[in-house]
């Protein structure tokens, strides 16, 4: 799209220095036009007036033979000049398009380049952060875990413990109290063994 663009404008660049150097030629050609013709009329006047013989008519002729040429000379310089400038600003419109359009497409691909690779860095860093800060929360989670299980386990054998050592100290307790009553208290001892297995169960 802005190729053809491009092309269009250098169409219409080339088209209206065409245009304006070719009513510059034809001013130049019509001033001289006049300019000569004045002039050979002016001198052909004078000579007729002041002389009329044939070296007047002679004269005139060779007057008007070298406006002529010097005439056509001169339009064919202001032709190849004009012909040679239109050219050169042909040209140098052209390279100045493409050099413009050179710098326009560098500049683009540099700064699409540029701002891919910062979105690139900031999406990896997202991504590291993100996959640091979970693992440094799931390792915590796991500590916190392992660390509250322990200190359940450890609380819940410390409870179990406690339970038996207190009912070893009944048992020890009743035991010694038994013994101390004497062979009047078998049958409350056996009553005794018989609450504690009932217990115990």
């Amino acid at each position: 799209m802005y190729c053809l663009f491009r092309v269009v404008l250098c169409i219409v660049c080339v088209y209206v220095l065409f245009v304006l150097c070719r009513s510059l030629y034809c001013l130049c050609v019509y001033v001289l036009f006049v300019l000569c013709r004045f002039l050979y009329c002016l001198c052909v006047y004078v000579l007729f007036v002041l002389c009329r013989s044939l070296y007047c008519l002679c004269i005139c002729i060779v007057c008007f033979v070298s406006f002529s040429l010097l005439f056509v000379c001169i339009c064919i310089v202001c032709f190849v000049s004009f012909s040679v400038l239109f050219v050169c600003i042909c040209i140098i419109c052209f390279v100045s398009f493409s050099v413009l359009f050179v710098c326009i497409c560098v500049a683009c691909f540099v700064s699409f380049s540029v701002l891919f690779v910062s979105f690139s860095v900031l999406f990896v860093c997202i991504c590291i952060v993100c996959f640091v800060s979970f693992s440094l929360l799931f390792v915590c989670i796991r500590i916190v875990c392992f660390v509250s299980f322990s200190v359940l386990f450890v609380c819940i054998c410390s409870l179990y413990y406690c339970h038996r050592v207190a009912t070893q100290l009944q048992l020890t307790n009743i035991s010694y109290h038994l013994l101390r009553k004497g062979p009047s208290g078998f049958k409350s001892k056996r009553l005794t063994n018989k609450n504690i297995a009932e217990s115990e169960t």
